[in-house]
């Protein structure tokens, strides 16, 4: 028996109208700093480090440069590669 039941597609939220060349405020974009995101510490081995939140868990950051912002996967929250 086929699903009778109702299905929805989630539809994007408006967006404010702008003119074309009117430049967004700068408050719209905000501007990333070495501040804003806490750094991790060095881990055991090469490519490894601790996480700044915790549990603390080591990640693989193997590849990433010094300075880069990574993603810890356990708790969804953005570090710098120390």
């Amino acid at each position: 028996m086929p699903d009778t039941a109702t299905r929805t597609t989630p539809t994007p939220a408006p967006t404010p109208d702008r003119a074309a060349d009117e430049e967004p405020a700068a408050a719209d974009k905000p501007e990333p700093s070495e501040q804003t995101y806490p750094v991790a510490r060095r881990g055991d081995a090469p490519g490894r480090v601790v996480s700044p939140y915790p549990p603390y868990n080591t990640l693989d950051v193997e590849g990433l440069e010094s300075g880069s912002l990574a993603l810890d996967p356990t708790v969804g929250k953005i570090f710098r590669v120390p």
